[in-house]
C-alpha cells in the first residue's frame, strides 16, 4: 500500500485512511463496483468499506472530518468591532455563570451553617442549653 492510501493512527493495528482514499471507495461503490472487489485492491475489509458507506450517507455526501474543519470559526483580527463584541458576549455569558455559581454555593453554604438550639432542657438531660447541631438535609 502507498503511503498516500495509509497513514498510522497511533491506536494500534488498526490503520487510517486519508479521505481522499475513502471517497474514492465510496464513489467506486456507489458507481456500481462490488464492496468486496473495492474492499480488496484498497486492502481494507468489506465491514470496514460498508462503514464509510455508512458515514459518508450518514453525513449527506461529505466526510464528518470536512466538517468539522470547514465549520471551525476564526476569531476577528484584533482591535476589530467584531472581534469586540465577540469578546464582549463571552464575557457577558461567562458573568452569567459566575453569578449562578454564587447563588448555588451561598445556598449550600446556608444548608450546612448549623443553627443552635433552644435552650429547653431535653429529656436524656444530657444536652446543654446552645449546643450547635446541623440542620437535616
Amino acid at each position: 500500500m502507498s503511503q498516500e492510501k495509509l497513514r498510522s493512527s497511533g491506536r494500534g493495528k488498526q490503520p487510517s485512511y486519508a479521505v481522499s482514499t475513502k471517497q474514492m471507495a465510496v464513489l467506486r461503490v456507489e458507481a456500481g463496483e462490488k464492496v468486496s472487489v473495492v474492499a480488496s485492491e484498497i486492502g481494507v475489509r468489506a465491514g470496514r468499506l460498508y462503514y464509510w458507506l455508512d458515514r459518508w450517507r450518514e453525513h449527506g455526501g461529505e466526510w464528518p472530518e470536512q466538517r468539522r474543519r470547514r465549520r471551525r470559526k476564526r476569531m476577528a483580527p484584533p482591535g476589530s468591532t467584531e472581534r469586540e463584541a465577540e469578546l464582549e458576549r463571552l464575557l457577558g455569558q461567562k458573568q452569567v455563570e459566575l453569578d449562578f455559581l454564587e447563588q448555588a454555593l451561598r445556598v449550600i453554604e446556608e444548608a450546612r451553617r448549623p443553627i443552635t438550639e433552644g435552650s429547653a432542657p431535653s429529656s436524656t438531660g444530657t444536652s446543654r442549653p446552645g449546643r450547635l447541631v446541623r440542620k437535616a438535609p
